[in-house]
Order: C-alpha cells, then sequence, then structure tokens
C-alpha cells in the first residue's frame, strides 16, 4: 500500500511540474527518438519502432 501511495505522488508531482504524465513524458522521447530515427532512410518502420522502444510497429504508427 505504501509502494502505490509513493507512486501516486509521484506521478501526481511529475505532471504538475512537466504538465504530462510519467508514460505519456516517455511517449513523447519515444516519439522524438523515433522521428530522429526516421532521418536514417536504411531502417525500416519496424526496426525504428523497436529502437525507439514501441512494441511493435503498429503501436508506434498508433502513437503517432
Amino acid at each position: 500500500m505504501v509502494y502505490l501511495h509513493k507512486n501516486y505522488h509521484f506521478a501526481r508531482a511529475f505532471k504538475v511540474t512537466t504538465g504530462l504524465s510519467p508514460y505519456q513524458h516517455v511517449l513523447r522521447c519515444r516519439l522524438e527518438l523515433a522521428q530522429k530515427l526516421l532521418h536514417n532512410q536504411k531502417r525500416s518502420l519496424a526496426q525504428v519502432a523497436t529502437e525507439a522502444g514501441f512494441t511493435n510497429q503498429s503501436h508506434m504508427t498508433t502513437v503517432f
């Protein structure tokens, strides 16, 4: 119970500070990396998705 309590406070404080939830922040970072990786046209979308931390290409496409 204490563990969940700390996570809640962290998430709330994080959102107050950054304007994003921790998950939204992680997605934003992944998208920024994916955009950089897409400039290298030798990589497939599936490779970019994996390297950026997405589960698969479909997940990355949905988030984009």
